[in-house]
């Protein structure tokens, strides 16, 4: 069971169904039925795509991440030059990357430990083939803004609800687990 799914779940919507076709690097989909399997709830598969190689996806499966330092990595990715408006896929808002996803790899995800390492074993390939469910996230337009620092808030005050909602998670989490 991955660690902070539920945490990703409060602010990870509205999701909606989409074609294989259409899965491009910069996104996060839940991956909710993969060769057969499906999983749902704590086991959910939300992933954050780097890019695609042919028949294969290459992710970061975001449920082992800590959802602060994932948001910290979005912000880096931010394309300051596209104006933020809601329904729109998260890759519109980001820099552009290669398609097969290695730069965005190598040069950023690569040398985060806290998103990416050999412990976390969070690094993932998918064959579009065996996926036979799969739901894009796309975001709000005052989240977005939250999310790129681009509200009205501090950032003091951004960090101090981020820790909030985590924090009370994990306890919602551990309380559950008793």
């Amino acid at each position: 069971m991955a660690r902070f799914t539920r945490q990703y779940e409060t602010f990870l919507k509205p999701e909606s169904r989409i074609g294989k076709s259409k899965i491009r690097g910069g996104n996060i989909y839940r991956i909710s039925s993969y060769d057969a399997i499906t999983k749902r709830g704590a086991d959910t598969r939300y992933i954050f795509c780097l890019g695609r190689v042919g028949e294969k996806i290459h992710c970061i499966k975001i449920g082992d991440v800590l959802p602060s330092a994932f948001l910290k990595l979005i912000r880096r990715l931010r394309n300051k030059n596209v104006p933020i408006r809601g329904g729109a896929p998260l890759s519109e808002f980001l820099r552009k990357f290669e398609l097969d996803g290695s730069n965005i790899f190598n040069n950023f995800i690569k040398k985060q430990p806290m998103v990416y390492s050999h412990e976390l074993g969070n690094y993932r390939t998918y064959f579009l083939q065996k996926i036979s469910y799969i739901s894009e996230i796309r975001f709000e337009e005052d989240f977005l803004r939250e999310l790129f620092q681009e509200g009205r808030m501090t950032k003091q005050e951004r960090q101090d609800i981020i820790n909030d909602e985590v924090r009370n998670t994990f306890t919602e989490d551990l309380a559950d687990e008793d």
